[in-house]
């Protein structure tokens, strides 16, 4: 907090260092501040309207705020300016949830290509794989997600979305059942989705 405020003060005596500015808005992200990095990624992009980072923490509000016309132009000037993982992947999704596949699926290889560790672009992929029908290639982009990381219960969702389509009931239950483990993790539309699966009657 102390750094914090030091920089906040720096910033108010040279208001257009967009150094400065971009580190406030890294630090606003590590302590959860959200109205504060909103108000700083709109102040950075006044500056430098092209600027890689603030158009890709306001593709993230964007996103939040179900605006995802607004999300994908803002995720397309960060790219613009600067390639990265992170946008590659939250491009891939918004591309996915409007039924762009094709180019859904180049922009999650892309940001795979970047970085092959990354949990969520292998989630997203095997969305983009389990909606355009490819459900063997789907679930080992699952496997893979899940072996990089089990803390997030959407990846679990998205298992048994896709063993409950490949008939495999009894483990679309499990994974159901798994990410109902810890409900508070998940929006209201996921832990419906998972409730629903759960109540599927084995065969």
């Amino acid at each position: 907090e102390t750094a914090r405020s030091a920089f906040g003060r720096a910033f108010a005596l040279k208001p257009g260092n967009i150094a400065l500015l971009e580190l406030l808005l890294r630090i606003d992200l590590i302590q959860s501040r959200k109205s504060e990095a909103l108000s700083h990624a709109k102040a950075l992009l006044s500056i430098s309207s092209g600027h890689a980072f603030g158009n890709y923490i306001m593709a993230g509000v964007q996103l939040d705020n179900g605006e995802y016309e607004l999300a994908e132009s803002s995720l397309r000037r960060s790219l613009a300016s600067r390639q990265t993982a992170e946008a590659y992947n939250d491009l891939a999704w918004v591309l996915q949830w409007r039924a762009a596949y094709d180019e859904a699926e180049k922009m999650a290889r892309m940001s795979l290509k970047m970085n092959d560790k990354r949990c969520d672009t292998w989630d997203t992929l095997g969305v983009i794989l389990m909606k355009t029908k490819r459900l063997d290639d789907a679930e080992q982009a699952f496997d893979k997600a899940i072996s990089l990381y089990q803390d997030d219960m959407r990846f679990f969702i998205h298992m048994a979305e896709l063993q409950a389509m490949k008939g495999s009931t009894k483990r679309a239950i499990e994974f159901a059942n798994r990410a109902l483990e810890h409900p508070e993790a998940l929006p209201p539309l996921d832990r419906e989705k998972a409730q629903e699966i759960r109540r599927m009657t084995v065969r």
